[in-house]
């Protein structure tokens, strides 16, 4: 796209920014406070995460670990107040607050299998409930995995969302996140994975690799702590396009992080201690062992091989690993360890939650580890009536060391897995002076002199404000920046067996994106049965790439190699490049009679990587939703929630630059 269209994209938005936030909201009141405490009719204990919002307006509140909440600066007036979780029915009370008075109202929530009425944002222009939306939304929530052994969100995805397709990076230490798919590949020239947001702010979305030598995916949903997550939200297909726009076409994945609750520090700490081994790869006869075992090969495969010279080809051979560990292994216990803890709360009109987490693991091949730690600050802030600052910063820093692996000449297993085809034989110095002449000596432990150093650097953080001028109108305005950093080292030093002289590849990856996301809507009943929301808003989004690798080899003498000490750089890339896309929308969404919905969209996009003569792309979409069991015709003795819903909607994906 040529730039006069990137730049009218730029100050079209900014006009239109400038303009919705310059409407005139009602004048300010004295606020009261609604507060009170949620629990479970069947266990009668405190529920956590229970949404209390006061219908008409965007004011709300979510419970604490304790069940209680808090909503501040409530104008006075008669509301009526919604209690919402999923898994549980829906409550409400009639409230009637003074100003400058707390009014307490308490809530007990019945379990239930389904909720039409749970609130949902991602796909959304101004949040809605799962009955009106006609394209197909999941989500899962904290409940769903908080007693269950995830250590990262892509283990949280995998096998719990219908279409969703998570292909882990690798098993080993610090090696999560992986490639995630949803309803298969949806192109085959860019990347199929979908396009991920925290807390309403667009982050990097791909894997990238840890190393040749590494064989593993590394992807930044991996630095997310599944302790500091409140709920995951998945679009599926391009009808989430009106919202996101180009590079759509994959899906969205928003992951929500915990948020403040009003009232006295609440602390949570969590400590896991475990240890990790291999499983038996087949019985002790079972040349697959070969993979984990090294001593008495004789007994335990008769491998038989070929020896170098073809008149002997038929001769049998056995060979020995005199480097072998003693207890004739190389599988060994990896010790986790892993800690976090975190505090939510909440003074005057600031909520707050604070988090960190160490996690120290080792693999169960030598040299194997990772250690990695993460920070996060969410702070909500609430400086006037219907006025509400959110800010959202998370850090996280990652140190792995990998075992060479995969189809890898220099890795393990194919090495020790290939037994007398590998490609360290012979040894080093007197290694195999003691082997029997009728046997091959290999000395794999030597593969573990060639290994990959990863070090990760990710800062997220972003600013949101809410604000409602009335009851009508919304306004929401996203401001973030992340930033990704990550070194990586394959080394094989001076003296090994397969590169005497030694090799270094040392490369760096250095992502950041700048995004800048408005939306605005506008609610409005018309007559009894009719209600409209009209929306619209636009994003700017700003990415800088680099990509700089470097080879070298030659080193004079043992030591750690560096570059500095290399005597021949037989390679070098230097990749970068930056791209910048913008685009607007207008959305309505028409209900009839509190059970039909009907949405329609329009999205223009441009891309800097759309070229000269490509244009404007306008992405269309429509759904509808039909909730008939809300209808008194309906026997909810056979089937208590029944819900029709269809949806369309054309996405793209933008080139790489």
């Amino acid at each position: 796209m040529n730039q006069p269209t990137v730049k009218t994209i730029l100050l079209s938005f900014l006009a239109l920014v400038l303009l919705t936030f310059g409407v005139t909201g009602a004048a300010a009141q004295q606020g009261a406070r609604i507060t009170g405490t949620v629990r479970g009719v069947q266990s009668g204990r405190p529920l956590v995460s229970v949404d209390l919002i006061l219908q008409g307006t965007r004011l709300g509140a979510r419970s604490g670990d304790d069940g209680s909440y808090l909503l501040r600066n409530v104008p006075p007036g008669e509301y009526i107040l919604v209690a919402r979780r999923i898994g549980y029915g829906q409550a409400q009370q009639n409230v009637t607050v003074v100003a400058g008075q707390t009014f307490t109202a308490d809530f007990n929530l019945t379990e239930t299998a389904i909720s039409l009425e749970e609130i949902v944002v991602t796909g959304t222009a101004a949040g809605a409930r799962k009955k009106e939306i006609g394209n197909s939304i999941e989500t899962i929530t904290a409940a769903d995995f908080e007693t269950l052994p995830v250590i990262n969100p892509a283990e949280i995805l995998a096998g719990r969302v219908p279409g969703v397709t998570v292909m882990m990076g690798g098993g080993q230490p610090g090696s999560g996140g992986g490639t995630i798919k949803i309803r298969g590949t949806s192109t085959t020239s860019t990347a199929p994975e979908p396009l991920l947001y925290i807390d309403g702010i667009r982050v990097h979305n791909l894997p990238v690799g840890a190393g040749g030598g590494a064989r593993v995916a590394l992807s930044p949903i991996q630095d997310i702590n599944p302790a500091d997550i409140e709920r995951i939200e998945i679009i599926k297909g391009a009808s989430a396009t009106t919202i996101y726009g180009t590079e759509a076409a994959g899906g969205v994945i928003q992951i929500f992080t915990k948020r403040g609750t009003g009232g006295a520090p609440i602390w949570t700490a969590v400590t896991s201690v475990g240890v990790s081994k291999l499983p038996p790869l087949g019985a002790k006869d079972d040349p697959s062992q070969l993979y984990m075992r090294c001593g008495d090969l004789d007994n335990m495969f008769g491998l038989l091989t070929q020896v170098s010279d073809r008149s002997k080809r038929a001769d049998k051979q056995f060979f020995e690993d005199p480097t072998c560990p003693a207890d004739g292994t190389w599988d060994e216990l990896g010790l986790e360890q892993r800690y976090s803890l975190s505090v939510r709360g909440g003074f005057g009109d600031v909520n707050y939650f604070l988090s960190g987490n160490i996690n120290d693991i080792d693999g169960t091949l030598p040299t194997q580890e990772s250690m990695d730690g993460s920070l996060r600050g969410n702070f909500d802030f609430s400086p006037a009536d219907r006025l509400t600052l959110s800010l959202n910063t998370s850090y996280t820093r990652r140190e792995s060391h990998f075992v060479p692996d995969g189809n890898n000449s220099n890795g393990f297993l194919l090495n020790v897995g290939r037994g007398h085809a590998n490609y360290l034989k012979g040894g080093k110095g007197d290694d195999c002076a003691n082997v029997a002449v009728d046997k091959l000596c290999v000395s794999n432990n030597y593969v573990f002199e060639a290994f990959t150093d990863s070090r990760t650097d990710h800062f997220t953080t972003g600013l949101t404000t809410l604000w409602e001028p009335s009851g009508q109108f919304t306004h929401r305005l996203a401001v973030g920046f992340d930033y990704i950093d990550r070194n990586n080292r394959f080394i094989r030093p001076f003296g090994n067996l397969r590169s005497p002289a030694g090799f270094l590849t040392d490369y760096n990856f250095r992502h950041t994106k700048l995004s800048i996301d408005y939306t605005g809507s506008f609610k409005n009943d018309i007559g009894a049965d009719f209600a409209s929301t009209f929306s619209w808003g636009g994003q700017i989004f700003r990415d800088k790439n680099r990509y700089l690798a470097i080879d070298v080899d030659g080193f004079a003498g043992p030591g750690f190699p560096t570059i500095e000490t290399g005597s021949d750089l037989t390679g070098r890339t230097d990749d970068q490049f930056t791209n910048t896309s913008a685009g607007f929308y207008f959305q309505e969404v028409l209900g009839f009679q509190d059970r039909l919905f009907v949405t329609g969209g329009l999205r223009i996009d441009g891309n800097s990587a759309f070229g000269d003569d490509f244009g404007l792309q306008l992405y269309p979409k429509v759904n509808a939703a039909f909730v008939l069991s809300e209808y008194d015709f309906w026997p909810v003795e056979w089937f208590e929630t029944f819900k029709l819903r269809g949806a369309m909607g054309e996405s793209g994906k933008a080139p790489s630059a």
